[in-house]
Order: C-alpha cells, then structure tokens, then sequence
C-alpha cells in the first residue's frame, strides 16, 4: 500500500514539472481574416532603404496565431533585418525566410516569412513591421541617374484578404522621380498610391527614376570599426575607422558621425594628414564631422579610409561609482546609416584594470583587449553596451617621471642583487624602445602605401578610376614614400649599430622589398607579352602564378620581422 501511495506522489508530482504540450500555430484564412496594410518607404542618404508596414486584422471567431508574408526573390537576398511589434509593445517572432515556389501558372521563386503572434487573437489585432534593405538603390554613372527597386504592396499567399493597401514612398530632395509598374501621385516630397484589389503572389517590382543633379542622395559602401582606450587617468579615446567606397554621384565631402558633445575630432588617411574638425548638429539632433579626401573629390566607384580619433567626454558617458571604480554607457559605433556584415570594436584597457562587468553585447577578452563583434549591423542595431570596471589607483598616479623612476629603481634592485652574490655587474644592450616604436610606425605608414598604390592600380584595370586621377595619387604617394625612406635611413643605421641582430632584420627586410618590387615590374612586364599575343596563355598564367608565390613569401617576411620588432616595445 505504502509503495503505490509513493508511485501516485511521484506521478503526481512528474506531470507538474512535464513542459506543457506545444500547440500548432493557426494561420489566417479567406474566411477568417480581412486584412488593411499601409506601406511607408524611406532611404536614408548613404543608400539603406526602411520599409513600415502596418498591419490591421479583423478576425471572426477562430483563434488566428500568425500570419504570412512574401518576398519577391529579387529583392530577398536584400533583406537585412526585420521586427515586428505589436500595438501592446510586444515583439512578435519571425521566422528566418524560406525560399518558395510560386503556384503554377506562375514562375519563379519568392521568400516566406511567418509572423507568429504571442497569442491566438480573435477580433482586431494590430503590428508594425519594420524591414531594412540595402542595395535597393543603384546609380549609373553613364546617364548620371539614380533607380530606385521597391515592393509597392506586400505579397501574400492568397490565405487572407487584403481589403485596402496603401503605400507612401518618401523622396526627399530626388528631382523629379519617374515611377515605373505603379500608378500613384506625387504630393509634398511623398508618392503615394492605394489599391483594394491585390492577388496573391503578386511580385510586381516598381521602380523609381531620378537625376543626380540637385540631391544628396549617396549610396556608400562602408567597412567601420571603432577602438576604445582607456587611460590610466581615466580619460577615454576614440578612434573611428572609415573605409568607404562610393557607389553614387561624386562627392566633395563626407559627414561622419561622432558622439554627442564631442567638441572636436582629428582626421587622417592612408597617407597621413591630419585635419581638425569641428562636429556640427544636424536638425534630427544627430552629430557629425565634415571630412573632404586627400584626393579631392571622391569619384564613383573610388574608396576612402579615414580615422576619426577624439577625446570622449567623459561627463556625458562616465560615471564614478566610488574610488577608481567606474562605469562606461556608451556605444560601439555611432549613427550607424548602413549596412555591414561584421562591426568590430575594440577597447584597449591600461595597466591595473579590471572589469567587472559588461551587459549588452557579448565579448572577449585576449590580454588587455576586449573584443566586440556584432554581425549584421543596420542603422536598426542596438549597438549600446554598459561597461563597470576598476582602475587601480595607485597606477593612475603614478606619472611619466614615476614610471621612469621605477624603472630606474628597478634596475638599481637588479644591481645591487648581481652585486651581493659577486658577479661582475650587468650590462644592457640593445635598442631603446622609442626607437624601434618610430621605426615600426614609419614602417607601417610605406607599407599602407605600398597597398594603397596596388589598390590604386585594380581600380585603374577595372575601370574604377581614370588615367589623370591614378596619375595624380601616384605622385603623391611617390613623394610621401621618398620622404618615409630619407626618415627611416638614420632609424635603420641606429639599430644596425645598436644590436647585430636588428641589422639582420633590416637587411632581410631590404630584400623581401626588393623582392616585390621584382615581383611587381615582372607582372607588369608579363601583362604586355600576353596581351601582345607574345607568350601563351599557359605560359602566363603559370609564370603569374610563380610570382604570386614569391610575393606572398616576402610579404610573410616582412610581416614577420615587424610583428617581432612590435612586440619589443610592449
């Protein structure tokens, strides 16, 4: 009796901790749902495209769980992020797409999405979907026009009936856009059009034509990251990383954005040349810094990279949370107007840090670096973290005179200790650290350069950019390379002489340069044969081949020996 009385307990008490059953969710029907969408369409200026829908359910007295929504294909593989929230503020799941075939007679393809509901709705029901694009907008440098790809209406599976669709496509400063396969009306910067008939399956892709002339719309191609360092004092750095490649018209100059407050912000290129920038606040109260190219204008198709580097205030983002303890909310990029697969950011720590915590984002820790990866970023990213962490203060007092008297104190120690157990003394050799560090960054700046010239070549064979601009920038980078190797000869003969050991490492890199240097007027040389009809394709390409291989050794060398000289300075 007592084991069946204990059975019973223990079933009992199973079947409250079994997860309740998973019930299947209920799409829409013809019968059970009427449906109303207005479609609001934006482009921001840098080419990312917003689309809003709202959505109205009537239901009858079937539950309804979810809902489903198309995609043309054309349009799908463009598709960054979307959300859904409801008029109560609750997010609702979407599904990752999945690739359909239309019903026949229809050919084709489209994207499916279910949009579940956090629970079976009768009555009405309301949500906003929120969608961001990229590359739906694309410029040809032949006619000097923008054409503009969008979805008037959303296309849907034929399970429930749109009652009315309404659609505004806001245009900003576009000169006189033409609208192609959707009838509508331009009223006050906004075109506008509305149906109550919409099929299912429909994939109807309109699109919007305008010039170029007159407007500030910008497609730009954007790689970013941002690096934090932290001050032993407390002080904080920031440094914003740009390489930007431009897919629209050309542009004089580029406003990037910086943290609010920031009173002014230093910018440099490839080929250093720093310029002071003072951030201005646009109407929607976001800042920025107005930063022109070295090379003037940046054409269609040529790129860009700029570092943004400024003090953070810290009044603004800092908070003390008692002595040397500190908390940081800040955030891993500002304003962010495009679309990237990978952000990544940095923050450098000092000595006597310690973190205590960081919500927000996911991270890792390698030494004194936190690393930030965030993947599919999109101006809807949230991108905010908050950072608590310790700074030792006994390292934050201690000064550049402190630093060097312990060193010095240090050194007496080791001395004094050789001494006592009656060895001869200690005698240091080697190259001072500020030598090797002016070395390494003069090396880092040729060989930027060296890159940027190869860079610059690519876009001379692809089309990129023309013969008067290449020239132009090739100069450039000539002169500024004469001038990296007048500095570096005194900076190499000192380190020769300090330790032979640098001497070999300056002769190997010596070699691997002149090695690529071969390597280049070789391939340049081995293009002419072959496009003269000089040598055999085979030939050619084995030849190319063998070079590339030889490039890339010299290349590891070089890599290599300044890895190590780097390291010598930490």
């Amino acid at each position: 009796m007592k084991a069946l009385v204990l059975a019973l307990l223990l079933l009992a008490l199973l079947s409250t901790q079994l997860p309740s059953p998973t019930f299947a969710q209920t799409n829409c029907t013809l019968n059970s749902c009427a449906v109303t969408v207005s479609r609001s369409i934006t482009t921001n200026n840098w080419g990312v495209t917003f689309v809003s829908d709202q959505f109205s359910l009537t239901t009858g007295a079937s539950p309804v769980s979810q809902i489903t929504l198309g995609i043309p294909s054309s349009l799908a593989s463009r598709l960054r992020f979307t959300q859904a929230v409801d008029s109560q503020a609750n997010q609702l799941r979407i599904s990752p797409p999945t690739v359909r075939s239309l019903p026949l007679p229809l050919v084709g393809n489209y994207s499916e999405l279910d949009i579940a509901f956090p629970s079976a709705k009768t009555g009405t029901y309301s949500f906003n979907l929120t969608s961001v694009y990229s590359e739906l907008l694309n410029f040809n440098s032949t006619s000097s026009k923008y054409t503009f790809a969008f979805e008037p209406f959303p296309l849907t599976d034929g399970t429930y009936n749109i009652t009315s669709a309404q659609l505004s496509v806001k245009t900003g400063d576009w000169p006189s856009p033409n609208t192609f396969s959707v009838d509508g009306t331009f009223a006050s910067a906004t075109f506008t059009a509305q149906t109550t008939t919409l099929k299912p399956y429909n994939t109807t892709i309109a699109t919007m034509t305008f010039s170029s002339t007159g407007t500030s719309q910008s497609i730009l191609d954007v790689i970013a990251n941002r690096t934090i360092t932290l001050a032993q004092t407390g002080s904080i750095q920031v440094t914003d990383f740009y390489d930007i490649t431009n897919k629209g018209h050309d542009l004089a100059t580029i406003a990037l954005p910086v943290p609010k407050n920031v009173q002014s912000a230093i910018a440099s290129d490839i080929i250093p040349s720093v310029a002071t920038l003072t951030p201005s606040t646009a109407p929607d109260g976001t800042t920025s810094v107005s930063f022109a190219p070295r090379f003037g204008t940046l054409k269609n198709g040529g790129s860009s990279s700029t570092r943004i580097t400024y003090s953070l205030p810290t009044q603004s983002y800092l908070t003390s949370k008692g002595l040397g303890r500190f908390e940081l909310s800040f955030r891993l990029l500002d304003n962010v107007k495009f679309f990237e697969p990978v952000l990544e950011t940095k923050i450098l720590t000092p000595v006597g840090f310690r973190l205590n915590s960081l919500s927000g984002q996911t991270f890792t820790i390698s030494g004194n670096q936190i690393l930030v990866q965030v993947s599919t970023v999109t101006p809807m990213s949230n991108l905010s973290f908050t950072m608590d962490y310790q700074l030792d203060p006994f390292w934050a007092s201690v000064s550049a005179l402190g630093w060097a008297g312990l060193a010095v104190g240090s050194i007496a120690a080791i001395v004094l200790a050789v001494g006592a157990t009656g060895t001869a003394g200690v005698t240091v050799s080697g190259a001072p650290s500020e030598l090797i560090g002016r070395f390494v960054e003069l090396y880092d700046e040729k060989s930027a350069m060296r890159l940027e010239a190869e860079k610059m070549e690519e876009d001379l064979s692809r089309g990129a950019l023309n013969r008067h601009e290449y020239k132009r920038r090739k100069r450039v980078i000539e002169l500024r390379i004469a001038e990296l190797d007048k500095t570096l000869a005194p900076i190499k003969d000192q380190l020769s002489k300090a330790n032979p050991r640098y001497q070999d490492m300056i002769k190997r890199l010596e070699r691997a340069e002149a090695d690529i240097q071969v390597v280049r007027t070789t391939s340049a040389d081995l293009r002419n044969q072959y496009r003269s009809a000089r040598i055999a394709r085979e030939l050619y390409e084995s030849l190319i081949s063998d070079l590339a291989k030889r490039k890339e050794k010299a290349q590891q060398t070089m890599d290599t020996i300044v890895i190590n000289l780097r390291e010598e300075t930490r």
